[in-house]
Formats: C-alpha cells, structure tokens, sequence
C-alpha cells in the first residue's frame, strides 16, 4: 500500500519546503472555491425562495421562506464571509461540513404532512452531490458530512 502511495502522490520525494509551500497554496485555494461556492449556493437558494412564492400555498409558504430565503444563504454568506480569514480554515470546514445537514434537516421539516413531498426529495440529493462534487470540503470531511446527512 505505501508503495501505491508513493506512486500517486507527486511530492512523496519532496522536501518539507516544497510540502509546506504546496499545503499554504492549496488551503488558499480551497478557501477560494469555498467561498465562491457557498455565494453562490447562497444566491441559489434565494431563487428557489423566489419559486416557492410563486408555487406553494399559504401555511407552508412562510416557513419554506425563512428557511430558504433568510436562514440557509445567511448561513451560507456567513461562511463565505469568513474565508476572508485563513486562520479560520478548520472552523470553515467544520461549518461546510454542517451545512448540508442543516439543509437537509430544514427539507424534512418543511415537508413534513405535504401531499407533493416527492417535489421536494431532490433535493436531499443535491444535498449529497454538493457535499462531495461541489462544497470543496476534503474526502474524510465530506463523507462524514454525507453520513451524518444521510442519517437523519
């Protein structure tokens, strides 16, 4: 297995300058694609709040609203926000790493009692594609956010 190792990683004969140098290179550019990818996420779900006005009824309108326009993209800015702070970098993942939770919570809460819940099952699936295709969060970060996902 190490043998394996060596022969996928490109800096298994490099030195700890050239390793340290890569890692700061790579966390910052993580930071950059966490941040451009909770914005936007956040802007999406803004959308979809603006869809639920135009499609869902009154009683379940309000709580789909504050859900989706208010709690997740504040949520979402809020971690954009604070990749402009390197030094919060493991927080950051942390709270990438919840987010798809609390999303996925909000979805079961909200559909909770509705005839047309299969609507809305989608997108706990986007959920676990955005964990691991989109959210920039590392293997083991991920997979521990898409368990935890999936069972709740």
């Amino acid at each position: 297995m190490s043998s394996l190792w060596h022969d996928i990683n490109p800096l298994h004969e490099s030195s700890l300058e050239v390793k340290t140098a890569f890692g700061a290179w790579h966390t910052l550019h993580r930071l950059l694609h966490i941040r451009y990818v909770t914005f936007l996420t956040a802007i999406l779900y803004l959308v979809y709040a603006q869809i639920h006005m135009q499609t869902v009824a009154q009683p379940t309108l309000e709580s789909m609203l504050l859900v989706h326009k208010y709690l997740l993209p504040l949520t979402l800015f809020s971690i954009s926000f604070l990749t402009l702070k390197p030094q919060l970098y493991k927080l950051i993942l942390w709270l990438v790493a919840l987010a798809p939770m609390g999303a996925a919570v909000a979805n079961l809460w909200l559909t909770q009692g509705l005839d047309t819940v299969h609507y809305y099952v989608p997108e706990l699936h986007l959920i676990v594609i955005w964990i691991f295709a989109i959210s920039g969060l590392p293997f083991w970060y991920g997979l521990v956010s898409a368990t935890s996902t999936a069972v709740i």
